[in-house]
């Protein structure tokens, strides 16, 4: 018997996604004040993640990816660079590569975004070197909520205790922390889901490379050389509401008092998200559209955003949203107003229905391209 084309989209339809019992305890390790005393978002970074994998095991070309470095992108992004063609070959994986950068790559002043620890950075972060350069993030924050920028006063040193710099710098580079210690809120969005395409890797063997040493590289990395890598979501996380004023509040049927503070952590992660995706579609300018995914705990909100939607908000020169302040705050709640007014709790069967509807409609889609 031969499928009608209906009988065959209905076959090949994935089924919804649901909560499972993973996921439940995830979350209540989270919701916990013995496993999260301090109530932090990082805690719930490996929810999201979960819920990602989860969402997303049918595609093996998306990628969930928690503290994605949109920063790092901006070596080899091209204006032609579409979807489709977002990035440039994975070096790594050609046999006429240079040398890896992690073992040609030294300590200087020169920050590069593919320095695995720009150690200066790290520095200035502990207020021992003065900033080489003003951080956008901070300048626009600063603006928008009328605040100068308070003038760099180097530390006062005891030169009984205090490091010297040459200690700082050896401290900083051996360290065992790689994470870049400075804000970098328009760059640095906690989840990501990454489009990516691969190819096979070349047996072949060069001057450079024996037979022998391509065997051992392929077999490492599977055969797979990745040749296309770009974000198809963006994600920033905050911290859950208090889980006492919550509890309080829902036992005495302060309904509306609750969903206020949930609304205002998720407002801050609506703000934060304006930030990335003023990098994303500068950094991209041949995608049209990207999925944009706000969290507070286990409370969350999404929406495809257009580029041209987006830049009706957003001053794409100045990295921030438009004209003064005022209008600035405006333009600000008005940003927060387009993602409406739904707000979704991890778990619940309405949440599970939205993150089944996001797949299908967006993810789905881009999987594909």
């Amino acid at each position: 018997m031969v499928k009608t084309r209906a009988q065959v989209e209905e076959d090949n339809r994935l089924s919804p996604y649901r909560t499972t019992r993973k996921l439940k305890l995830a979350i209540s390790s989270a919701q916990s004040q013995k496993f999260n005393p301090r109530n932090h978002e990082n805690n719930w970074h490996p929810v999201w993640g979960h819920v990602m994998h989860e969402l997303l095991r049918p595609y093996d070309n998306l990628i969930p990816y928690v503290q994605y470095a949109q920063w790092r992108s901006e070596d080899g992004v091209l204006p032609e660079m579409s979807h489709r063609k977002a990035a440039t070959p994975d070096n790594a994986g050609d046999l006429n590569a240079r040398e890896d950068t992690e073992e040609s790559a030294s300590q200087t002043d020169i920050e590069r975004p593919e320095s695995p620890t720009p150690i200066d950075r790290v520095l200035r972060s502990r207020g021992s070197n003065p900033p080489a350069t003003p951080n956008r993030a901070a300048n626009r924050n600063a603006a928008y909520y009328a605040h100068s920028d308070e003038e760099y006063e180097p530390r006062k040193n005891n030169r009984s205790t205090a490091p010297t710099k040459a200690q700082e710098r050896l401290m900083a580079s051996t360290s065992s922390n790689r994470t870049i210690m400075v804000p970098m809120d328009d760059e640095y969005p906690d989840l990501a889901v990454l489009h990516s395409v691969v190819k096979e890797m070349s047996k072949r063997g060069t001057a450079k490379f024996s037979k022998d040493k391509v065997k051992v590289r392929n077999a490492k990395r599977f055969d797979l050389q990745t040749v296309h890598l770009c974000p198809a979501l963006l994600g920033e996380m905050k911290r859950n509401v208090s889980r006492h004023e919550e509890i309080e509040d829902l036992a005495n049927q302060r309904v509306e008092e609750n969903e206020n503070l949930i609304r205002r952590r998720i407002f801050n992660a609506i703000d934060q998200m304006s930030g990335y995706l003023g990098t994303f579609f500068k950094r991209y300018p041949n995608i049209h559209e990207i999925v944009a995914l706000v969290t507070a705990g286990p409370y969350w909100q999404y929406k495809l955003y257009q580029k041209e939607a987006f830049f009706v908000f957003w001053d794409d020169e100045n990295m921030k949203f438009q004209g003064d302040i005022l209008v600035m705050r405006h333009k600000s709640t008005a940003f927060a107003a387009s993602f409406g007014q739904k707000v979704y709790e991890l778990g619940t069967e309405e949440s599970d229905e939205a993150l089944t509807q996001m797949r299908d409609r967006y993810l789905d889609h881009l999987s594909k391209e």
